[in-house]
């Protein structure tokens, strides 16, 4: 479901069963950017847009609120974003991590438990897999669109 003012970039794509809400706020969902399978985003006026920068992952089954991502960044499976979080470029949120609002994840870091906190640098492989598996769910979009 995509309900409300949502702006979808190029190449973006939204999976299945998730719900993109924006109720009276407003969504941008940069291009190359993936919002994977169950995730919610869900917004408004009160608690603030939601921007995701270019090339942002979402893994599967995300909570997210308002706030800003970087171009790059990787938030991982089953992992819950509040509201007003900031997340600098190529900043990563682990997987099952609960950031709470407010939060600026630094730009190249890993945030990892409940509540995340700053748990290291991200590795130059890992941010190499990460965007090769961006790649992959671009091409998946890409392949769907062909289908239908």
């Amino acid at each position: 479901m995509v309900i409300g003012n949502v702006q979808l970039g190029n190449d973006a794509g939204i999976y299945f069963g998730c719900v993109v809400d924006a109720n009276d706020g407003r969504i941008v969902i940069g291009e190359r950017t993936n919002v994977q399978d169950n995730s919610f985003l869900v917004t408004g006026k009160s608690r603030g847009d939601l921007v995701l920068g270019i090339g942002v992952t979402i893994g599967h089954n995300v909570q997210i609120g308002s706030g800003r991502f970087g171009d790059d960044c990787l938030v991982g499976m089953m992992a819950r974003v509040e509201d007003n979080v900031i997340v600098e470029p190529a900043g990563c949120i682990a997987g099952g991590a609960w950031v709470e609002a407010g939060t600026v994840v630094k730009a190249g870091w890993i945030w990892a438990g409940r509540p995340a906190r700053p748990f290291r640098e991200l590795r130059s492989t890992e941010s190499i897999e990460f965007a090769h598996g961006r790649d992959i769910y671009i091409e998946y979009g890409a392949a769907y669109r062909r289908m239908t």
